[in-house]
């Protein structure tokens, strides 16, 4: 009798270790895949974004890229450490 049980319980477990590694795998792949894709598009909204308020012809660097670091402070109410950077050469 224990014999039976330990054989469907390392036949459960086995199988779950299986699923397992097969949906991280998939998961995996699915991110990698997907990574760059979601970047681009993140990066196009927020120049899209950042054109509405600050028109083109006022800066000529890249504004998704170039960005300076604010330490958060409650008196300005700023809580990311990151924010854009509009300039003109």
């Amino acid at each position: 009798m224990f014999k039976d049980s330990f054989k469907k319980v390392s036949i459960t477990a086995s199988a779950m270790i299986i699923f397992s590694l097969v949906a991280s795998a998939a998961l995996s792949v699915s991110y990698f895949l997907t990574k760059t894709p979601i970047e681009e598009s993140d990066a196009r909204a927020k120049r899209m974004f950042l054109n509405q308020v600050v028109p083109s012809n006022l800066y000529d660097n890249n504004l998704v890229e170039d960005t300076i670091s604010v330490e958060p402070n409650p008196l300005i109410g700023n809580k990311k450490n990151i924010d854009n950077l509009v300039r003109k050469h």
